[in-house]
């Protein structure tokens, strides 16, 4: 189960890190209880994933889930970059981006 956790929190740390660094901006300080919320609720996530590293038989549900979170965080990212504000603030930073990465067809 190793693979598509670690597939998961590749796109959930530099999203949580990009967070971070909106929140520290003044310009962004109205929005700064929804960057909390969001935040949170990328860490539970991420602590969840954590969790079914360990095992070694997870269901179809399960990574189905986990193919929806990683799903979840590239929107994100790509929402993230695709506003000037907040694109600049964060560096721009497109590595993890819906738009540069391969996908596979559903």
């Amino acid at each position: 189960m190793e693979g598509p956790v670690s597939a998961s929190m590749g796109v959930m740390v530099p999203l949580l890190s990009k967070l971070i660094e909106s929140m520290e901006q003044p310009r962004f300080k109205d929005l700064k209880n929804d960057l909390k919320s969001l935040r949170a609720e990328l860490a539970s996530m991420e602590a969840v994933m954590l969790k079914f590293a360990t095992q070694d038989d997870t269901d179809l549900q399960v990574k189905e889930w986990m193919r929806q979170v990683r799903e979840v965080g590239y929107d994100t990212d790509d929402w993230i970059d695709s506003h000037p504000l907040v694109a600049a603030e964060t560096k721009g930073s497109r590595i993890f981006s819906r738009n540069n990465r391969r996908r596979k067809p559903r």
